[in-house]
């Protein structure tokens, strides 16, 4: 089977364009979301569509940054036991994910200033928290739709040995 995709028009896609078309897909979900909760929510604000594009490349870019971070301090705590260590993990967990939301207060902050801002508490942590929540739940959608969209059906979940002695 070849890792080619078939896109509507029936030309196939290498894997760097179905990286692009999945990117590029995703970064316009994330410019749908935060220009609709520029419009609908007080709290976010988007001076024009330009600096909301901006905006949805480096909202994009931090979260999948952040996943690989969490990644990274998931793993290093493989094959380690113990209540003590369970607890360390879950509480550097939280800290990746807490803190990357000021990391990307601030890189909004560098790359678009005031054009893009959310108001509130600790520079609008909260609404800037509800919006990457939304943010990736639209993503997974996105996703979603597409994958059940697809010609091939999705891959089950292999059964245990004795989930299948029990069907024959």
């Amino acid at each position: 089977m070849s890792h080619e995709k078939v896109s509507a028009d029936g030309q196939y896609y290498n894997p760097r364009q179905a990286f692009f078309v999945r990117y590029f897909c995703l970064v316009m979900t994330d410019i749908v979301v935060l220009n609709l909760f520029a419009e609908y929510w007080h709290r976010v604000h988007v001076t024009s569509f330009t600096d909301s594009i901006l905006a949805a490349l480096i909202l994009q870019m931090m979260v999948k940054v952040t996943l690989k971070f969490e990644h990274m301090v998931s793993d290093s705590f493989k094959g380690k036991s113990g209540l003590g260590q369970a607890i360390l993990k879950k509480f550097c967990l939280w800290l990746v994910l807490f803190g990357s939301k000021f990391a990307i207060l601030w890189a909004l902050a560098t790359f678009v200033g005031e054009e893009v801002h959310f108001d509130g508490k600790m520079h609008g942590i909260v609404p800037l928290i509800v919006l990457i929540v939304v943010m990736i739940a639209a993503e997974f959608l996105v996703s979603w739709l597409t994958d059940i969209l697809g010609d091939e059906p999705r891959a089950k979940k292999p059964k245990h040995d004795a989930e299948q002695s029990a069907e024959a």
